[in-house]
């Protein structure tokens, strides 16, 4: 009989995580709208003032997806409401129990600092938000392989069921920095409501109102005090540009198709979907400036030169493409220019919006304390 529930509640705990698998990929659909494009590109410049530079040059596949996490959940959109909120209001007629159940509670969420109290080798974590004492298990094979017992997670997690989650990617700290991160957020939380007049809310309304700022400045501290992996010499500052899209795969189409690309590589996740793909940017050959002839880029009207496919030419900048952006970098600020210059004209209808960043933000950081 024991035997018989185990396999019940197996069978209802997959419901949930299919329920939830499909809810995740909805709201990436819906938020991916036209209607909400120019939400989006305020929304990122929003977040990416508040990330240092040096992050933006190496992380910069990771960030883009915490900040399109971010604008589903948390940022808000002129009508007061959030993208999560916007899509429950849209459909909620149509709604299964199992949906609006997972909605009520994900709307809700926010990003909270997590001090991981156990690993459970290749299960997931046991993690205590510090804010609200209470131990949950997480399953994540993949964490309980590279966060050690200790270490500081901003996250936000997402109930499934019996289950919770993690929303996206996340960030870990050394066990030693909660006392000084905490107290950080202590004092910017009674600065907020006395410049604000406002009453003190609680710890979940302001992690939510401030959830992006918070994300900056733990990224920061990441760069002096990594747990594993994140390594950021002051010597490999580049410049670097993010360009909203509309259809990536028109964008990967012509890439592999065009003589001013090289593909360098191609990754799809376990599902089969595409991912991301990473290009050399080519500059102009001298035959190409002589001969001056063109080629035309799935964006319209824009032109560019037509490099030949057996001349040399060399690389002015990298470009990274996922489904919602174009990220470039390049060594130089001229060559930036160029190679802007150049995906605008190609793709001069299938870009959005482009924001540069060639200097550390002068956002709030704890450095600047």
């Amino acid at each position: 009989m024991s035997g018989d529930k185990r396999i019940l509640y197996s069978q209802e705990q997959y419901r949930w995580r299919r329920a939830g698998l499909e809810l995740r990929r909805s709201l990436g659909r819906f938020a991916d709208r036209s209607h909400f494009s120019w939400e989006a590109a305020r929304a990122q410049d929003i977040y990416l003032e508040c990330i240092d530079q040096r992050l933006l040059d190496r992380e910069d596949y990771f960030i883009m997806e915490r900040c399109f996490e971010w604008f589903i959940f948390d940022y808000r959109l002129n009508s007061g409401r959030t993208i999560i909120e916007t899509y429950c209001d849209e459909y909620h007629q149509s709604l299964s129990g199992q949906e609006a159940t997972l909605l009520q509670n994900w709307a809700d969420s926010c990003y909270s600092l997590y001090e991981v109290t156990g690993v459970l080798p290749e299960e997931g974590l046991i993690i205590k938000d510090i804010f609200n004492p209470v131990e949950i298990k997480v399953s994540d094979v993949n964490a309980s392989l590279s966060i050690e017992q200790g270490s500081i997670l901003l996250m936000r997690v997402l109930q499934v069921g019996e289950e919770y989650e993690f929303s996206t990617s996340g960030l870990a700290l050394p066990g030693r920095l909660r006392y000084p991160l905490w107290r950080k957020l202590q004092r910017d939380r009674l600065k907020l409501y006395r410049e604000q007049k406002n009453e003190m809310q609680g710890w979940g309304d302001y992690l939510k109102e401030r959830s992006h700022v918070i994300n900056g400045w733990v990224m920061d501290l990441g760069i002096s005090n990594p747990v594993s992996g994140i390594d950021m010499p002051e010597n490999t500052l580049e410049r670097i540009a993010i360009l909203t899209i509309v259809n990536w795969e028109q964008v990967l189409g012509f890439i592999k198709n065009s003589a001013q690309f090289r593909l360098i590589g191609e990754t799809n996740d376990a599902a089969g979907a595409f991912q991301e793909a990473a290009a050399a940017i080519l500059g102009e050959s001298y035959c190409s400036r002589a001969r001056g002839e063109a080629e035309a880029g799935p964006g319209g009207a824009g032109r560019a030169p037509d490099y030949g496919q057996d001349t040399l030419r060399p690389v002015i900048g990298r470009l990274l493409l996922s489904t919602r952006f174009i990220i470039v970098t390049a060594v130089t600020v001229e060559l930036l220019a160029d190679c802007k210059d150049l995906l605008l004209r190609l793709f001069n209808k299938i870009i959005i919006n482009g924001v540069e960043h060639c200097q550390k933000n002068s956002c709030d950081n704890p450095r600047a304390r």
